[in-house]
């Protein structure tokens, strides 16, 4: 059996740099860490890596570097 998700309602903001990369009034949390839906994501800041996981029960899973004017963050 897998890991709880919570549905949750109420803005979440992720930010990079002061910079807001993804917002949502609806969005889902487990282990501490908040998934926000594909549409609430400002794709132009984010850039595909190589790197790739597979978790049993949450699946496959791609991470990618946010970068915001010259500041990275790599492997989210």
């Amino acid at each position: 059996m897998g890991k709880p998700v919570i549905s949750q309602t109420g803005r979440a903001t992720a930010r990079v740099n002061g910079t807001v990369v993804a917002s949502a009034a609806a969005w889902r949390e487990t282990e501490g860490n908040v998934y926000f839906p594909p549409e609430s994501v400002k794709k132009e800041f984010f850039r595909e890596t190589d790197l790739s996981t597979h978790c049993p029960w949450k699946g496959d899973a791609s991470y990618y570097s946010i970068e915001v004017g010259d500041f990275e963050v790599v492997g989210c």
